[in-house]
């Protein structure tokens, strides 16, 4: 399963090839319902989950532990980097 992982202030972006044509509508509304979670968009052509939440509120490895809990992240080890890249975002790539 390939995966990818976008990570900027606020903002982060799991992109996952099983979730083309396929996300879940279970999985946005929890999501959704986490506290500090602004806004969830879905994109099922690019296969790809935006999560806006509030740093202050949640950190994105919680996010991260809600598609865990769907099995979605089994094969990914570790989380978005502390040092950000050269273009100001983190990424994860499994």
């Amino acid at each position: 399963m390939s995966c990818l992982i976008f990570q900027s202030c606020g903002r982060i972006r799991v992109r996952l090839n099983i979730l083309r044509s396929n996300i879940s509508e279970v999985l946005l509304a929890e999501l959704e319902s986490l506290n500090g979670v602004k806004k969830v968009i879905p994109n099922e052509l690019s296969g790809s989950i935006v999560i806006y939440y509030d740093r202050s509120v949640r950190c994105s490895s919680s996010l991260l532990e809600t598609f865990r809990n769907f099995g979605l992240l089994e094969n990914v080890y570790g989380l978005p980097t502390k040092r950000p890249s050269l273009s100001g975002k983190r990424v994860l790539r499994g």
